[in-house]
């Protein structure tokens, strides 16, 4: 690598590294949501409310568990997909 490169480089890290601790705190706005394709009270269904519970512990932020069934998970799967 060149020189000049490496250093404009270290340069545009430097400058862009007090700009980062900004938007870090405005991302997400709206509750994250975990899509369980299978019914309420399902064995999925209670780990994925056992993993939002222990995510949102960690990362402070709200964690929304969707229970989409039907259609062998299908209207679950749809919905990610168009997220």
């Amino acid at each position: 690598m060149h020189r000049s490169f490496v250093v404009k480089l270290m340069a545009a890290c430097c400058l862009a590294a007090p700009m980062a601790h900004g938007f870090a705190d405005t991302f997400p706005v709206r509750p994250i949501q975990i899509i369980v394709p299978l019914t309420a009270g399902s064995v999925l269904d209670l780990l994925a409310r056992a993993m939002a519970e222990a995510m949102g512990r960690a990362t402070s932020q709200s964690m929304m568990v969707l229970n989409r069934e039907g259609a062998g998970g299908s209207i679950g799967a749809t919905l990610v997909a168009r997220a």
